[in-house]
């Protein structure tokens, strides 16, 4: 089976998807190789993950997060 049937295959079944919780994994699997697909294509040094990492420990301290919950909340609206 070549690539482009079984992206139709999963169209399919994704119009077909009925179950909120299953579309919610599916969006967040798609989510994350977006996301890995965006860091793979960066080259970031050391410096720049240890300011990244620093970075996230300040906001989550200081309370400025989103919970997933509310992520998906707003990919769903839009």
């Amino acid at each position: 089976m070549n690539i482009q049937t079984r992206k139709l295959e999963a169209i399919e079944y994704l119009i077909t998807l009925k179950d909120e919780r299953q579309m919610e994994l599916i969006e967040s699997l798609i989510m994350k190789m977006r996301s890995s697909d965006i860091v793979a294509m960066q080259k970031l040094t050391h410096d720049d993950i240890t300011a990244r990492a620093l970075q996230s420990e300040d906001d989550y301290a200081n309370g400025r997060v989103t919970a997933q919950s509310e992520l998906m909340h707003e990919m769903i609206a839009k």
